[in-house]
């Protein structure tokens, strides 16, 4: 059955906060039905992903998941499009920060990445991330992955674009 909020006497279906699934669940969270895992939805994703931009990802030599937050994106897309999944972009390691600051307003100069060279040197590369809020995480893989020598390198974003606030208390400012 679905749930209801009611509310002013009119009847209102519950929706999720579409920030929780991207972001906070872990792969193995069930949706609110509890039927399907965030895992299985982001590959199923990546699928259609995969559908839609068909011809340009065969260019691909293969797909490599933003580290973290584009794998499961990058195992429907290679599953779907048979072009090879390849992690060859690792976030350096952590210090003093546990969780993601997507909200961060810190500008930081230094690149959050590093990257298997040998792999990606004059290799057509396609990217897959969950979304793109403010272009930061986005710019810096850029940068790491045209340091190595990659010859191209296409992103493919999973979640459409965030074009007004949450007024759930989600601050993008």
């Amino acid at each position: 059955p679905e749930r209801r909020i009611l509310l002013n006497t009119t009847i209102i279906p519950e929706r999720p906060c579409e920030f929780e699934d991207v972001y906070f669940k872990d792969e193995i969270s069930l949706d609110n039905a509890g039927r399907n895992s965030a895992r299985s939805r982001r590959e199923k994703e990546g699928v259609l992903i995969a559908q839609r931009y068909r011809d340009r990802l065969t260019l691909a030599d293969f797909i490599s998941p933003s580290p973290n937050s584009g794998i499961c994106y990058a195992q429907g897309m290679a599953r779907e499009d048979g072009t090879p999944p390849y992690k060859s972009a690792f976030r350096k390691p952590l210090v003093g920060r546990k969780r993601r600051n997507f909200l961060s307003n810190k500008s930081d100069k230094a690149h959050p990445f590093v990257v298997d060279t040998s792999s990606v040197e004059d290799m057509h590369i396609a990217v897959t991330d969950d979304s793109l809020m403010r272009g930061h995480t986005t710019a810096h893989l850029y940068m790491t992955l045209k340091e190595a020598g990659a010859k191209a390198i296409d992103f493919y974003i999973a979640w459409p674009p965030t074009i007004f606030d949450c007024y759930y208390g989600t601050d993008f400012k």
